[in-house]
């Protein structure tokens, strides 16, 4: 969702210049991304650590084929959501200022509060210090040091290249809004006036 959102914040000036949400090409970029970094890394972590990866929400040993369908492809889904719903703030900011993307922010940052203890155990009755040990004794701190520099390094990329779009269309259209201005020129005298 952070992925989603913070694209829509970098294609600022695409979004509120472009009609449709859906014929631009920042949505497919943003699900390519989210399909070829974060989704292997999300299917690897339900495959080694099922309860963790669902935050417990479902048990490992009873979960059908859509509960492994929705843990594993809800990233990118909620990535393009965080898209769509960016977008949609990006352009009703231009009305209501900065209420929407602050109310947001108060629901990601609430959000984060409530998983935070989810997060932060691998197993829903280890203390702090077990859930330690076991992600240094694990794969899992291999992967999170190699995985969240990779997932991050990605979501750079497509912001900088987002952005620099983003400052390329601004300055067309300041170019082109120059050349469409006429060209006042000073009042000249030219001799005595008549009355």
């Amino acid at each position: 969702m952070l992925a989603g959102l913070s694209a829509a914040l970098a294609a600022r000036e695409q979004f509120v210049r472009d009609a449709s949400l859906w014929r631009n090409p920042y949505l497919p970029g943003v699900v390519l991304y989210l399909t070829l970094v974060p989704l292997p890394v999300t299917i690897y972590l339900f495959a080694t650590q099922p309860a963790w990866a669902s935050l417990y929400f479902f048990g490992p040993s009873g979960m059908s084929s859509w509960q492994v369908v929705l843990v594993c492809g809800g990233s990118v889904l909620l990535g393009a959501g965080g898209l769509l719903l960016g977008a949609l703030l990006v352009r009703v900011r231009a009305l209501f200022g900065w209420i929407p993307t602050v109310l947001v922010a108060l629901a990601l940052g609430a959000s984060c509060v409530l998983f935070a203890p989810r997060l932060a155990t691998l197993a829903p009755d280890a203390s702090w210090e077990q859930s330690k040990q076991a992600v240094l004794s694990s794969s899992l701190g291999v992967l999170f040091a190699f995985a969240v520099p990779l997932v991050l390094a990605g979501l750079s990329f497509l912001l900088v290249l987002f952005g620099m779009e983003g400052r390329k269309l601004r300055r067309l259209s300041q170019d082109n809004a120059m050349e469409a201005a006429p060209l006042e020129l000073p009042a000249t005298r030219s001799g005595p006036q008549s009355q």
